[in-house]
């Protein structure tokens, strides 16, 4: 069960309602992503070392138009129930799906005209914004994982980014004050589960 706590976000707010069930998907969908290990320049022998700043391209484009302006709809019951996501708040805000209770949120944004990679390899040597930075693939889409606070005692966070095409993706961050939930591991888990419920 996710522990209360998190930081507070400006958001778009709406009001929500639960939507209806989308077409019927396995409820745990067989891993399929890979990590992407990049070796830092010959010589260097620094984990400081740069990180690449241009973001691979997705190799093919994946139809969003299933879920538009119905980004809650992009998890199924079952799906959400799996990410331990059931007994919070949810809001429905057209491109973004968000979860809350106190300061603990699970947001997801679908965004058809957006490449969501660009701005974090952008940042990628800002490690006041990603103190962890790893590129990885979910289901055969480029992807990156990003956290703010990888050592924290008192608060965990990640934010994973895939670009299911050169103009278009899905962007998933959790937080909370509550040190010890992987977001990460729940926003991948949610990654898979989207492309897989877009028919990807």
């Amino acid at each position: 069960m996710i522990r209360k706590g998190m930081i507070g976000v400006v958001v778009l707010a709406t009001a929500c309602g639960t939507a209806a069930d989308p077409s019927p998907t396995p409820t745990n969908p067989p891993s399929t992503t890979t990590a992407i290990t990049t070796a830092p320049p010959p010589g260097t022998g620094s984990s400081e070392a740069s990180r690449p700043t241009v973001p691979p391209n997705a190799s093919r484009t994946l139809d969003m138009s299933k879920f538009a302006g119905r980004t809650c709809n992009s998890l199924t019951p079952q799906q959400v129930a799996t990410l331990d996501l059931g007994d919070l708040e949810q809001l429905d805000a057209t491109e973004r799906c968000q979860w809350s209770r106190g300061e603990t949120r699970f947001d997801i944004d679908l965004l058809p005209g957006t490449n969501t990679l660009l701005r974090p390899y952008q940042e990628a040597n800002d490690r006041n914004r990603a103190a962890v930075f790893e590129p990885l693939e979910i289901r055969g889409f480029p992807a990156v994982k990003r956290q703010m606070f990888p050592n924290d005692n008192h608060t965990s966070d990640c934010n994973v980014s895939v670009a299911l095409g050169p103009d278009r993706g899905v962007y998933i961050a959790g937080f909370s004050q509550s040190p010890g939930v992987d977001w990460c591991a729940k926003s991948v888990a949610a990654a898979e589960f989207i492309i897989q419920n877009l028919g990807g």
